[in-house]
């Protein structure tokens, strides 16, 4: 069997405000206080439904971006791996 991968940030589900509850279909990573990726379970893109996709956000640190910065896992702990392993290139290229 494969090994599982284990996170390396602490992800949190994503309240926009009071009068959006968090769900367990939008998470948001972060390295200490710094967001760097959100996740969310995709429920209207065409041929990608029941796909998780991974988005890099602002980061005030970041001067060179890496592309791609975004795509699609097949479950929320892979997205969380595509989004981790870009952030950590992010990180080594600006010397972090």
């Amino acid at each position: 069997m494969a090994d599982v991968y284990q996170k390396k940030y602490r992800w949190r589900r994503t309240q926009l405000d009071a009068n959006d509850p968090p769900t367990d279909f939008d998470f948001i990573g972060f390295d200490g206080d710094q967001s760097f990726a959100r996740i969310q379970f995709d429920r209207t893109s065409h041929m990608k439904i029941g796909l998780w996709k991974w988005n890099s956000i602002h980061i005030p640190w970041v001067r060179r971006h890496i592309l791609p910065h975004n795509g699609w896992g097949e479950n929320a702990l892979d997205a969380a791996r595509l989004a981790e392993e870009h952030y950590d290139r992010l990180k080594e290229l600006h010397g972090r």
